[in-house]
């Protein structure tokens, strides 16, 4: 349903210089600029408020993509279906990239890849998961699950849940069930990504989100629902 990749930093420059050193390079890129409401706040708001820290005050629109910007955040994601990775990632690389080469940065804290996967049926029969008490089968309504995976070089925050209103921009809500995989890094050395750490750490958190959600699906779930073909 919706791809992301975000970059959260310690800024340079002032909370307000933001989106003019990130518009001016990616202006033909990303014609649309749309203020989000939050841009309203004060920016104390903002500093005591870690759930709000990161939240983007702009995004700016192009076709198939839009790119997030906040004053302490880059992010950049898909727009109506999912074109396919060959697609996504270089326009993710050259984005992002661009962003960060503006100097807007003074040190990165996080970096994510984030797919959110959606489905109208529950999905929890068809995975390699499950939830038990007293040693019986555990089912209910709203179930929800989540943890943080450690894969590596990146961890995951894998979230699964069932009867859940998805809310996507573009898209119309639905209700149903979501495989959510986030893999990040955190506090990676800044000067790594101006020299194509971007697009090292996107493939590889590509793979490792791949690896993580089939290994969560069931392969006669995965053969009726995919048909997938191999090569």
């Amino acid at each position: 349903m919706e791809t992301i990749a975000e970059v959260r930093f310690e800024p340079s420059v002032p909370a307000q210089a933001v989106l003019g050193l990130v518009y001016r390079p990616l202006q033909k890129s990303f014609p649309q600029v749309v203020t989000l409401p939050q841009a309203a706040l004060p920016e104390a708001v903002f500093e005591q408020n870690p759930a709000l820290r990161y939240q983007a005050h702009y995004r700016l629109d192009s076709k198939d993509f839009s790119l997030m910007v906040g004053p302490r955040s880059l992010a950049v994601a898909t727009r109506g279906e999912y074109p396919g990775w060959n697609i996504v990632f270089p326009k993710f690389a050259e984005t992002l990239s661009e962003g960060l080469a503006t100097g807007v940065t003074q040190r990165v804290e996080r970096f994510g890849l984030r797919f959110i996967n959606f489905f109208d049926e529950d999905v929890f029969p068809n995975l390699h998961l499950s939830f038990s008490l007293l040693n019986a089968p555990l089912v209910g309504s709203e179930t929800f699950f989540k943890t943080v995976l450690d894969l590596g070089e990146v961890k995951a925050v894998l979230q699964v849940g069932k009867d859940l209103t998805l809310n996507v921009p573009f898209k119309p809500s639905r209700i149903g069930s979501i495989i959510d995989i986030d893999c990040f890094m955190a506090s990676p050395q800044s000067g790594n990504f101006m020299d194509g750490e971007v697009s090292r750490f996107l493939e590889l958190a590509h793979q490792r989100e791949k690896e993580t959600f089939f290994s969560l699906i069931k392969e006669e779930f995965l053969e009726r629902r995919f048909n997938p073909q191999y090569e």
